[in-house]
């Protein structure tokens, strides 16, 4: 039997639209991998994070030369500059053309104004040097993995010395150096962070 024949329509649509949106899935899913990527420690885990960036990278449109020399170096911020350029891309769907034909002599006809109605809702446009929803995203998974991580580590502490009788959670860090002020700036304003003064920002 021909390969496909065995799919009712339905499942190929289901197929097709995958497909489709495969390169915005793997997309968030290395947005996700970078974060954890920053702030891992361990270096099985740091192994087995550059694994997947491996397998998802081969399921997007990413240049190959340069796929291979970042996997090949380990450089994070050269895989999350790739990451926000895959980010980027938009694809539009191919659509039939819908032009009348103007019969010979005779003066092409003027579209019609569309309505507020029929007018789709334009994307705000991001100012050069501001940070892309990508970047937040990507910064805020690095604050609460640097949180939580500090968070166990004091913790530990205490354990260590039961007889301080300190009992209370950390709840303001210093946020990873490997984003930008602006970054952070951008999550507070969103109401995602909180600044608590002295360069540190807890979540709200």
């Amino acid at each position: 039997m021909p390969a496909g024949q065995d799919y009712s329509a339905y499942q190929r649509k289901v197929i097709n639209r995958y497909y489709e949106h495969r390169d915005t899935l793997m997309t968030q899913k290395l947005g996700e991998l970078v974060s954890e990527l920053y702030v891992t420690t361990s270096a099985g885990q740091s192994a087995k994070l550059w694994k997947s960036v491996k397998t998802a990278l081969a399921n997007t449109q990413a240049d190959p030369a340069r796929v291979t020399k970042i996997l090949a170096t380990g450089d994070i911020t050269a895989l999350a500059q790739l990451v926000n350029e895959l980010a980027a891309q938009k694809p539009v769907p191919a659509t039939k053309s819908s032009t009348p034909v103007t019969p010979a002599g005779a003066a092409p006809a003027s579209p019609p104004a569309p309505s507020p109605a029929d007018t789709p809702a334009q994307p705000v446009a991001t100012a050069p040097g501001e940070p892309t929803e990508q970047d937040l995203k990507m910064a805020f998974g690095a604050f609460k993995k640097r949180l939580k991580l500090t968070r166990l580590d004091e913790e530990s502490k205490l354990r260590r010395h039961p007889t301080t009788g300190r009992s209370e959670s950390v709840t303001a860090i210093t946020p990873p150096s490997q984003f930008p002020k602006s970054c952070w700036e951008a999550l507070v304003r969103q109401g995602r962070l909180k600044y608590a003064g002295n360069g540190m920002y807890s979540l709200p």
